[in-house]
C-alpha cells in the first residue's frame, strides 16, 4: 500500500479505492523502512479499518486476470483475520497512544534542537515510570473509559487516534491474550 518503489505495489490503486469508498485519499504509513513508529502507525490505521482493508484485498483480487492474490497479499488477508495478529496490532496501537506519540513529540519538540540524549535523562525516566504504571494497572488504557490524560505519557487531553482506541476496546473481548501481551 506504500511500496518504496513507486512502480511496484498498490499505492495508486489504493488511493483511488480510498477516494471512491471513503471520500478521501491518504497514504498508508511507510513501513518499508525503519522509521521510528511506522509499524505502530500502520497498526493504528489497520485496526479500526479491518473491514475496509479486507474489501480492498477483494478489489485487488477482482482486478487481477487470474482473480488470485499473490503470496504477500494472501498473508495480509490472513493476518487481518487472525486473532494473534489482531492482538499484536492492538498492543501496537495502545503503545503508540500511551507512549510512543508522546515520546516522539517530546524529543522532537521546539527548543530541543541543542539537547542530546544525556540531557533528556528526566524524560527517559518518565518513560520508564509510565510504562511501569501501565504494567501495574493495564486498565489505565484497557478500560473503555480510559482517560488519555492518565494513559498517555504527555497527559494529552484526547487520543490522537480515537478511532483506533475505540477499535481496541471494541475488539478486546475477542482478544483473550490482549492484557497479557500488553504487559509482557
Amino acid at each position: 500500500l506504500n511500496h518504496k518503489d513507486d512502480k511496484k505495489g498498490h499505492q495508486d490503486v489504493f488511493r483511488d479505492y480510498a477516494k471512491k469508498m471513503l471520500g478521501r485519499t491518504f497514504t498508508f504509513p511507510d513501513t518499508s523502512n525503519t522509521r521510528f513508529g511506522s509499524h505502530l502507525q500502520a497498526s493504528a490505521e489497520l485496526l479500526p479499518n479491518i473491514d475496509f482493508y479486507l474489501k480492498f484485498l477483494d478489489h485487488i483480487e477482482n482486478l487481477k486476470t487470474n482473480h488470485t492474490l499473490n503470496h504477500l497479499e494472501t498473508n495480509v488477508r490472513k493476518g487481518l483475520q487472525d486473532i494473534p495478529t489482531i492482538t499484536e496490532m492492538a498492543v501496537h496501537t495502545l503503545y503508540l497512544e500511551a507512549v510512543s506519540d508522546s515520546y516522539v513529540s517530546s524529543v522532537r519538540g521546539n527548543g530541543l534542537e541543542e539537547l542530546n540524549a544525556l540531557d533528556m535523562g528526566p524524560l527517559h525516566q518518565r518513560v520508564v515510570e509510565h510504562i511501569g504504571k501501565l504494567i501495574d494497572d493495564p486498565d489505565i488504557i484497557l478500560s473503555p473509559s480510559a482517560d488519555p490524560a492518565v494513559a498517555t505519557l504527555a497527559a494529552y487531553n484526547r487520543w490522537k487516534r480515537p478511532d483506533a482506541i475505540e477499535a481496541v476496546h471494541r475488539l478486546a473481548p475477542k482478544l483473550p491474550q490482549l492484557r497479557t501481551m500488553l504487559v509482557f
